[in-house]
């Protein structure tokens, strides 16, 4: 009898648990392949404590090709790009279509940037978390070569951007930029609206004794070269601007 096929798609959480499960107990009669594109993902969890310079990058790299191969499974680097549920294939970057009997998903989200012209040529955006990664000294580079004051604006207002904001003012401590200016800058009225007021009042507290500028009820709609332009409103300069604005589904599923 053929061996079936399970496709885990992506290296998220639920799938990272499910390696360490297969490790010494795979399932027989299975061929099991993992996809995605990056073999050593980076945890967001850790990504403002690697910014702030407490953790170096290898700490916040998840060993996914490495766990793959403990758990006795195929590995494939490649890239979803088409769901075919009526030959049960998935079709990826690499030009390959893989069948499967059983499809498992647990990939990473898109950075919601469809509504914000201008955040990939001109900000550097959170996600993909490795272009973020690799874009990010060049923004050290330049405030440590910039004798005079050097602004850094984080676009959002979530759990995510406040966290940057914090993160991004520490290194610059920790670098002695000390003309490193850090703005927070949402669409809500305070930063963390979704959570309990008090937790909201306290961040804005702590904002303004690390000497973060917050600016609230600002919604961008473009981002220009070294500028953010809002609905209303006057516009904003910076000398580099980091979009946190959120997540965004691919489009993948819904075509399938």
């Amino acid at each position: 009898m053929p061996e079936r096929r399970l496709l885990l798609l992506g290296g998220g959480h639920a799938h990272l648990s499910l390696l360490r499960r297969l490790q010494g107990e795979a399932p027989k009669g299975w061929q099991v392949t993992l996809v995605s594109p990056h073999p050593r993902p980076i945890y967001s969890g850790m990504l403002p404590g690697w910014l702030a310079g407490r953790y170096a990058l290898e700490d916040c790299v998840i060993p996914l090709s490495r766990l793959c191969e403990r758990a006795g499974i195929r590995f494939a680097q490649t890239t979803a790009t088409e769901l075919d549920l009526v030959r049960n294939e998935v079709v990826s970057s690499d030009g390959e279509r893989r069948r499967f009997d059983l499809l498992s998903i647990d990939t990473g989200p898109d950075p919601a940037l469809a509504d914000l012209p201008g955040a990939r040529e001109h900000a550097l955006p959170v996600r993909p978390i490795d272009g973020f990664v690799a874009g990010w000294p060049e923004v050290q580079r330049r405030w440590n070569n910039q004798s005079g004051p050097f602004a850094v604006v984080v676009l959002g207002s979530g759990a995510a951007a406040v966290e940057l904001a914090f993160a991004i003012r520490s290194r610059a401590s920790r670098d002695g930029a000390t003309g490193v200016q850090v703005g927070l800058v949402g669409r809500d009225d305070e930063p963390l609206a979704t959570a309990a007021r008090s937790v909201s009042r306290r961040v804005l507290r702590l904002l303004e004794t690390r000497r973060i500028d917050w600016r609230g009820n600002r919604r961008a709609v473009e981002i220009l070269p070294g500028c953010i332009r809002f609905e209303q409103g006057a516009s904003l300069p910076f000398d580099a601007c980091v979009v946190a604005t959120g997540a965004a589904a691919p489009g993948w599923p819904r075509a399938a």
